[in-house]
C-alpha cells in the first residue's frame, strides 16, 4: 500500500523505490518531495515516471516532446495604435507653433540660437502593467492571464518646449501558457514626442502636457518549455500620455505604449530634468516707443517752412536710434538693452565684472546648529542676489564657514548645508543653477581666533568666490 517512490525498502535498485521510466535515474532522486515531483519537460507526466527527461539530464528546459505548435510574436511589426498614433502626433504637431514642426521634421534652419536655450535633459524611471497577448492561433497553447508586472527606464533631451527625444529600455515580464510554458517580453528602442500643453506654461511648476510619441523598437522574447518564432524584432512603435511638472525640475508622466499587436505597456514615470542654457545672453523685449505724435508734430513744422524759388522743400527723415539704459551702446547693437545705472559694460553692451575674486563676505546669521535662512538672512541675500543677475557671465562659488565649537566633522557637515541653502536661496530668485556651486569648509579657514564670542561671530560667515564663466 505504498508507493515504491517513497518506499525506504522495495527490493529495487539501492533500496530509492525503483526505477519506475527505467532512464538509469532512481525515483527517489527524481522525486525527492512526493508528492510534489519534478516534471522538468513541463508535459504533465512526473520525472520518476517520464522515460525522456529527468532533473540529471543536463537540459532542464526543453521545448516539449509534444508537438503543441509555435507561438508567434511581433507579428504586424507596428504598435496595434499605430495609425491613431501618427494622425495624433500629427495633430499634435499642427497645434503647436509652426517653428516647433519645422524642427520635428528636420527642416533647415537648427542654427538659431534660440532653440538651444530651451534644451533640457532628463532620466525617468517607471512601473506598471503590461499586456502581453502572443499570436497561439492555430497551436494547442491558452492563455489565462494576458498582464504581469512591468518596469521602464528612460533617458532622453528636450530638444525645445515643445519637441523631446528618449531612448528606453523595458522589461514587461512574462506571460504563462497552457498546458505549460512561458514567453517573456523585453522592449529597447527610441521615439521622438510632441507636447501639447493642455494648462500653464511650458515646463513650469503645476502645469500639464499631453503628448503623442513614435519611433523604432526592438522586441526580446524568451521562451521557456514553449516553441516560439518572432516575425517582426524590429518594430515601429507609438505611444500617448500625459505629464504633471513638479517644483524643483520633477514631474509624473502616465504613459500608454504600443509595441506591437501582442504587447503593450501602462505604466506611471518619475522624471527628473537637469537643465543647461546657451551663453548667449537672454533679452527682454525692446519698450514700444509711441512715434506717431512726434512724426506728426515734425510734419507740422516741415509744412510751415516757407517754399523757396527753387520749388518745394525736401526733406530727408533719418531714423533715430535710442540708448534705453544710457550705457553708451545704442540699442541696435546692444544686447543687453536693459543694464542697470552704474555698470560697466562691454562692447556688446552687457555687464562686466570688475571685482577682485573673494572680496564678497555676506552678513548672514543662520540660527544655532541650523542651515535654515532666516529673514534677515534672506534681506541680505536678495541684495547681493540682484548684483549677481546683472552680471550673467559671472559664475558663483558659495563658501560656508563655522567657528571652532562643536567638532570638525560635523562643523563640516553642517557648513556644507548652510551653503546648499544659500544656493537654493538664490535659484529662487533666477539665479541660473548652472551658475552656482556650493562648499562647505567648517572651521578649516578662520580669519580670526576662535579665542572670543566676537570673533567666532566673525568666523560665521558666508563668501562669495566669483569667476568669468
Amino acid at each position: 500500500g505504498i508507493p515504491d517512490v517513497v518506499d525506504p525498502v522495495t527490493g529495487g535498485d539501492g533500496d530509492k523505490g525503483g526505477d519506475s521510466d527505467g532512464d538509469g535515474v532512481s525515483d527517489k532522486d527524481e522525486c525527492a518531495e512526493w508528492p510534489n515531483c519534478a516534471d522538468t519537460d513541463r508535459d504533465g507526466i512526473p520525472d520518476y515516471l517520464d522515460g525522456d527527461s529527468s532533473p540529471n539530464s543536463g537540459n532542464p528546459d526543453p521545448a516539449p516532446v509534444e508537438d503543441l505548435g509555435t507561438i508567434k510574436t511581433g507579428v504586424h511589426g507596428a504598435g496595434s495604435m499605430g495609425l491613431l498614433m501618427m494622425l495624433t502626433l500629427f495633430a499634435l504637431a499642427l497645434a503647436s507653433r509652426k517653428r516647433q514642426f519645422a524642427l520635428l521634421l528636420l527642416i533647415p534652419g537648427l542654427a538659431n540660437a534660440a532653440w538651444w536655450d530651451e534644451m533640457d535633459l532628463y532620466g525617468a524611471a517607471g512601473w506598471g502593467q503590461s499586456y502581453l497577448n502572443p499570436a497561439v492561433g492555430g497551436t494547442q497553447y491558452s492563455i489565462d492571464e494576458h498582464s504581469d508586472n512591468a518596469w521602464k527606464l528612460s533617458a532622453g533631451w528636450d530638444w525645445n518646449d515643445h519637441i523631446s527625444v528618449e531612448g528606453y529600455y523595458a522589461d514587461l515580464g512574462r506571460v504563462e501558457l497552457n498546458p505549460g510554458g512561458e514567453l517573456g517580453y523585453r522592449m529597447l528602442g527610441g521615439n521622438a514626442l510632441v507636447n501639447y500643453w493642455v494648462r500653464g506654461g511650458e515646463r513650469v511648476e503645476g502645469s500639464v502636457a499631453l503628448f503623442a510619441k513614435a519611433g523604432l523598437n526592438h522586441m526580446t522574447n524568451e521562451g521557456i518549455g514553449v516553441s516560439y518564432e518572432s516575425k517582426n524584432q524590429g518594430q515601429l512603435y507609438g505611444g500617448i500620455g500625459a505629464e504633471l511638472y513638479l517644483p524643483e525640475k520633477f514631474s509624473v508622466r502616465f504613459d500608454i505604449d504600443s509595441y506591437d499587436t501582442d504587447a503593450a505597456l501602462f505604466s506611471l514615470n518619475l522624471v527628473k530634468r537637469f537643465g543647461f542654457k546657451s551663453k548667449q545672453p537672454t533679452m527682454p523685449p525692446l519698450p514700444i516707443v509711441e512715434e506717431a505724435p512726434a512724426q506728426e508734430e515734425f510734419v507740422a513744422m516741415v509744412e510751415e517752412l516757407p517754399a523757396t524759388a527753387s520749388g518745394p522743400q525736401i526733406v530727408q527723415m533719418v531714423p533715430v536710434v535710442l540708448d534705453s539704459d544710457n550705457d553708451g551702446i545704442l540699442d541696435d547693437e546692444d544686447q543687453c538693452p536693459y543694464t542697470s545705472e552704474n555698470l560697466s559694460v562691454n562692447e556688446l553692451g552687457c555687464a562686466t565684472f570688475s571685482g577682485k575674486v573673494g572680496d564678497m563676505i555676506a552678513d548672514v546669521k543662520f540660527e544655532v546648529n541650523s542651515a535654515v535662512l532666516t529673514e534677515v538672512d534672506k534681506v541680505a541675500l536678495q541684495e547681493i542676489a540682484a548684483a549677481f543677475k546683472a552680471y550673467p557671465n559671472l559664475k558663483i562659488e558659495v563658501q560656508a564657514h563655522t567657528d571652532s565649537s562643536g567638532s570638525a566633522a560635523y562643523n563640516q557637515k553642517l557648513s556644507q548645508k548652510r551653503a546648499e541653502s544659500v544656493v537654493r536661496f538664490f535659484e529662487q530668485q533666477q539665479i541660473e543653477a548652472l551658475r552656482l556651486s556650493a562648499t562647505g569648509l567648517g572651521e578649516s579657514q578662520p580669519i580670526v581666533e576662535n579665542d572670543t564670542a566676537e570673533n567666532r561671530a566673525k568666523n560665521r560667515r558666508v563668501e562669495f568666490i566669483v569667476k568669468e564663466r
